[in-house]
């Protein structure tokens, strides 16, 4: 019997990932010892569930990979003259009354949570070469950095203005479908205590968001639940997102190029630091020439270092078991 086009990719993607021998490059923290079996118990405490325990040869390297070069807020001087900055902003003359009283509840963030000032800041820094040689901010550019700091503060309320996301936004405001099916959602945390976002590529479906309004609203909706994420960050410097995509028997029809592009540009643009790593789960064979398109086009050299992909208990590398959510940890049992 004639198999369908999703059919055919599922098993062929299933059998390369079987046979496939992959290197050390594309697998990261392999192992240099065999696995062991282990018992531990489910979060509900009712049954033993054997899984491979992988073990390092060095886990404070593979640690080390997942989190941030910086670990520290900027200095309180800084901060402050960043925040007294972002004060001459309020009112209506650089901002529309509907656009500021949207900004309200990132404003009164801003003026409490130091880590995520810091991260405007490291944006804002950004081509000051000789920073790095006097202070976190070099004293001889400060004023252009705090200035372009600000435009990226103004930038990136304007750009949540337009898809109306801010802390008051609520899951109730998304359509039942979307929030049911947990195609997309934040659980837990990995090794090192980021909180991880999880996108199930082979649960999207791209012909049914067609239309502009509709897809305009599922954009919302993945900003909500990055933003859900971002909540966690408060006062937590050095703590940033991990990204799972979960492209386990995953078809064509289910890419969505245009998609990814998108939030990768709004990371870039208007979430200054909010993302760590990303985690490519299961990728199946035919990805390789989507993944190149991005790499070339949208990554640059140190965004392409925090790609890491990982297939079957290889995720056990950066996120402990007992966190990966319900439907991980059956595939994994």
């Amino acid at each position: 019997m004639a198999r369908t086009l999703k059919e055919t990719v599922y098993y062929a993607s299933n059998f390369l990932n079987q046979e496939t021998d992959c290197t050390t490059r594309d697998r990261p923290f392999e192992s240099s010892t065999e696995g062991r079996k282990t018992s531990i118990k489910d979060e509900n405490n009712n049954e033993n569930i054997q899984i491979r325990e992988k073990t390092f040869s060095s886990n404070q390297d593979c640690l080390k990979t997942l989190g941030f070069k910086y670990t520290l807020n900027a200095p309180l001087e800084d901060i402050e003259n960043v925040r007294e900055l972002l004060a001459r902003q309020q009112g209506h003359q650089n901002f529309r009354r509907d656009e500021w009283e949207f900004f309200k509840t990132d404003y009164d963030r801003m003026m409490k949570d130091d880590w995520l000032v810091t991260r405007f800041l490291l944006r804002g820094r950004k081509g000051n070469h000789s920073s790095a040689s006097h202070g976190f901010v070099d004293s001889r550019t400060a004023q252009s950095c705090y200035a372009k700091t600000i435009e990226l503060i103004k930038a990136c309320a304007r750009f949540r203005y337009e898809y109306r996301i801010n802390a008051l936004t609520e899951e109730k405001d998304f359509p039942t479908e979307w929030t049911k099916v947990r195609g997309m959602f934040h659980y837990r945390h990995d090794l090192v205590g980021n909180p991880v976002a999880y996108m199930r590529v082979g649960l999207h479906r791209p012909k049914l968001i067609e239309e502009e309004a509709l897809r305009h609203e599922f954009k919302r909706y993945m900003l909500y639940v990055l933003e859900q994420c971002d909540k966690e960050l408060f006062q937590r410097p050095g703590k940033a997102l991990c990204c799972v995509f979960d492209m386990s028997n995953v078809a064509f029809e289910n890419i969505d190029l245009e998609l990814t592009t998108w939030m990768i540009k709004s990371f870039k643009n208007c979430a200054p630091k909010l993302l760590c790593y990303v985690i490519i789960y299961n990728p199946p064979w035919f990805f390789t020439a989507t993944f190149k398109i991005i790499r070339k086009t949208l990554l640059s050299n140190n965004k392409r270092q925090s790609i890491k992909f990982a297939y079957g208990d290889e995720i056990l590398n950066f996120i402990e078991y007992i966190n990966l959510p319900p439907y991980l940890r059956e595939t994994l049992s």
